[in-house]
């Protein structure tokens, strides 16, 4: 699922910075109003939902070279987070899949299948 969503908040974030009066505005008339745009984020809401930081860490720690494990693990959790957030504040939600509630409940039933703990 990583294709699905990483690199999308390193790309918008400093885009975002160099527009600050209205590049937030843009984007979220662009997700009204475009409707390949609304997809695109709609199918990296859906596949961020399915993904779990906490799951992933876990499966960072069977890396035994410690260095790489945090150094690479770590900008995996930063950019899963602005991703997160940029993805949220763009489709004015509060919480993932927030307009898809049925869709969140079936992907969280599935998570403890997937915890290797």
């Amino acid at each position: 699922m990583l294709p699905g969503w990483y690199g999308f908040g390193s790309a918008v974030t400093p885009w975002l910075a160099a527009q600050p009066n209205r590049g937030i505005a843009l984007l979220q008339t662009m997700y009204h109003e475009w409707t390949f745009f609304q997809m695109l984020l709609s199918n990296m809401d859906v596949v961020l939902a399915k993904s779990d930081i906490a799951i992933a860490s876990g499966y960072a720690e069977l890396v035994s070279d410690t260095t790489l494990r945090d150094r690479i693990f770590s900008r995996l959790r930063a950019e899963w987070q602005t991703t997160v957030d940029t993805l949220l504040t763009i489709m004015g939600q509060e919480s993932l899949l927030e307009s898809n509630p049925l869709l969140l409940r079936s992907i969280r039933n599935r998570f403890p299948y997937l915890d290797p703990r």
